[in-house]
C-alpha cells in the first residue's frame, strides 16, 4: 500500500515481532527508550494503543514508569490522532484485530507508527 502523493510527509511505519507477551513488553520497552532518550519525542507525542482495556494488557509498570504516556483502545481513540502512535499485541489470532481495527487504528498515527506484532513461534 502507498500513501497518496499529497499526503504529510511521515516515518515508514517500524514493525516488530515477538511470539509471547512478555517478548512484545520488552521490545516496547527498547522502543520508548530510543523514542524519549535518543531521539527526544516528548511523551505527550505518544500514545500506546491496543484492542483491549488497559487492565487487561499488563501495562501498568511501564505507565507508571514514564509519566505521561497514555494508553488507549482504537476504539476510544478513534476520530483522534497522535504523531507518534504505538500498537500494542496485534495479532491475526485476536478477533478484535480484524481488517477494519487495523486500519481504524493505523489511521490514527501522524508521523511514526511502530507496530507491535503478538506472533506464534512458526510465523516468525
Amino acid at each position: 500500500m502507498e500513501a497518496f502523493p499529497n499526503a504529510p510527509p511521515g516515518e515508514p511505519p517500524e514493525v516488530h515481532a515477538a511470539t509471547t507477551r512478555e517478548g512484545v513488553r520488552a521490545c516496547l520497552r527498547t522502543v520508548l527508550r530510543r523514542l524519549l532518550e535518543e531521539e527526544r519525542v516528548p511523551v505527550t507525542d505518544i500514545v500506546l494503543m491496543g484492542a483491549h482495556a488497559a487492565p487487561s494488557m499488563g501495562l501498568d509498570g511501564l505507565l507508571d514508569d514514564i509519566p505521561g504516556l497514555r494508553y488507549f483502545t482504537y476504539r476510544k481513540f478513534k476520530g483522534l490522532e497522535a504523531p507518534v502512535l504505538i500498537l500494542l499485541d496485534v495479532s491475526d489470532a485476536d478477533p478484535l484485530w480484524d481488517r477494519a481495527a487495523r486500519y481504524t487504528a493505523i489511521s490514527r498515527a501522524i508521523h511514526k507508527l511502530v507496530i507491535l506484532e503478538l506472533r506464534p513461534k512458526r510465523e516468525l
